[in-house]
C-alpha cells in the first residue's frame, strides 16, 4: 500500500527535541527505506543542517536509491553509516523475492557513499527461495568489488504475514499453529530447500577475507629490496602471492618489515595495477611517510587503500621502548597525518595486555 511519512519539519522537530532536551547526538534513523523519497530525505537534511544541530546518525537504504548529491547532502548533515540491504547478488533470487535491485546501480553506489565520508554496511541474506550453491557464487563474485566497510549476513527467517510463510506452511517447514502461542516465538529458518546445515555452509561462503601477504622475502622484477633478504630458493614469487592473495580475498595486506622501505615500491605497484588487485592494504609503522615528498601518488587508482599500524600505547616512552626506535610514536603520528591528508585510510591495530588496557579509552581519544 501507499507509503505515509511525517512532515519533514515534524520529523526535524523531533530530533531537536531529543537533541535539546536530552543532549542525544547519535541517532538511528530507523527506516527500512530510507531513501525511498530522495526529495523528502534532502528536505530533512537541509533543515538539520540549517539548524545547526551537530548530530551523528545512521539510516538503511537500498543501494538503487541513492545518488551522489544527495549522499554529499546526507554526509553534510551528519549521517556517518549507512546499511544497504542487496540481500543477494544473484538476478535469480532477487526476482523470486521480489527485490529486484538493479545490480548496475549498486557498485556505484558503495563508491559515490565512500567518496562522500560516509562508511557502508552490505546486507546479504542466506536461505532465499531459489537459493543454490551457484546462486551463492553469483553473490559472492558480485559483492567481492564492493569493498563495504562492514558486512552483515543472516540466514533468512520465516515470519507471520509474510508470502514466505505461506510457502513454509505449505511445505511442512512450520508446524500448523507454530505462532498461536501466548510466549513469543523465534522466527525458524526457512528450511523448505535447505537443511539447516547446508545454510551455514553456504553463509561461511560469503564470509568477508583478510590475506596477508609477507612481502619480506620475495621482489619484483629482480629488483632488490631495501633492509629485505634475498629471496630463498624455491620460495613463491611476491607477485604470485599477492595474485592468489588477489582471488581469495576482498582485503589483501601486505606487510612483512617495512613495506615502504623497499627500493621497488613503484614496480610492485605498477604489478599491482596489472593484476588488477583491488583496494590493497599495507601493514606499516607510516614513519617512512615522512621521508616521502608525498602519499597521494600512492592513492592514485583504485589500488591501495589505506594501512594497517601497529600502536602499543599512547604514552612515547612505552611505545618507543616496544619499536626499540627512538621517537617512533612521534614520527608515526606524523606520518599518519601526511598519509590521512592525502586521502588514505587507516586501521588501528592496538597491542592489549593487562598494563595497558585501562588506558584505551586514551587510545580512541589518540585516533
Amino acid at each position: 500500500g501507499p507509503v505515509r511519512r511525517h512532515a519533514p519539519e515534524y520529523f526535524v522537530g523531533m530530533v531537536e527535541h531529543l537533541c535539546r532536551t536530552y543532549s542525544q547526538r547519535h541517532m538511528v534513523f530507523g527506516d527500512n527505506f530510507f531513501t525511498l523519497d530522495r526529495d523528502w530525505v534532502s528536505e530533512v537534511c537541509g533543515r538539520i543542517i540549517a539548524k545547526r544541530l551537530g548530530i551523528e546518525w545512521i539510516c538503511m537504504t537500498r543501494p538503487d536509491a541513492v545518488d551522489a548529491d544527495l549522499l554529499r547532502r546526507m554526509a553534510k548533515a551528519g549521517c556517518r553509516n549507512i546499511s544497504y540491504g542487496l540481500e543477494s547478488g544473484s538476478s535469480s533470487v532477487q526476482k523470486r523475492i521480489g527485490k529486484r535491485i538493479k545490480l548496475d546501480k549498486v557498485g556505484p553506489a558503495f563508491e559515490a557513499t565512500k567518496k562522500a565520508g560516509i562508511s557502508s554496511t552490505l546486507m546479504l541474506m542466506v536461505g532465499n527461495p531459489g537459493e543454490s550453491l551457484e546462486t551463492i557464487r553469483e553473490t559472492a563474485a558480485f559483492t567481492w568489488r564492493l569493498e563495504p566497510d562492514r558486512v552483515l549476513i543472516q540466514t533468512t527467517k520465516v515470519y507471520p504475514g509474510t508470502t514466505l510463510h505461506d510457502i513454509a506452511l505449505e511445505q511442512g517447514v512450520i508446524p500448523p499453529g507454530f505462532y498461536d502461542r501466548d510466549d513469543p516465538r523465534e522466527a525458524p529458518p526457512y528450511t523448505g530447500e535447505l537443511s539447516e546445515g547446508e545454510l551455514k555452509r553456504l553463509k561461511q561462503m560469503l564470509q568477508p577475507r583478510t590475506v596477508y601477504v609477507p612481502a619480506g622475502g620475495g621482489c619484483i622484477n629482480g629488483c632488490c629490496a631495501l633492509r629485505t633478504p634475498p629471496r630463498r630458493a624455491g620460495a613463491v614469487p611476491l607477485e604470485r602471492l599477492l595474485a592468489l592473495a588477489s582471488l581469495r580475498a576482498e582485503r589483501v595486506v601486505l606487510g612483512g618489515g617495512e613495506p615502504f622501505l623497499r627500493k621497488d615500491v613503484p614496480a610492485l605497484l605498477e604489478k599491482g595495477r596489472i593484476l588488477q588487485i583491488h583496494g590493497l592494504w599495507f601493514y606499516t609503522t607510516a614513519r617512512p611517510f615522512l621521508g616521502m615528498q608525498a602519499c597521494a601518488p600512492l592513492l592514485e587508482g583504485d589500488l591501495v587503500r589505506g594501512i594497517v599500524v601497529p600502536l602499543f600505547s599512547t604514552e612515547p616512552e612505552r611505545h618507543d621502548a616496544r619499536s626499540a626506535v627512538p621517537g617512533a610514536l612521534l614520527q608515526t603520528s606524523l606520518g599518519l597525518r601526511r598519509w590521512r591528508k592525502a586521502g588514505g585510510l587507516i586501521k588501528a591495530w592496538a597491542f592489549l595486555d593487562r598494563e595497558n588496557v585501562g588506558r584505551l579509552p586514551g587510545w580512541v581519544r589518540w585516533m
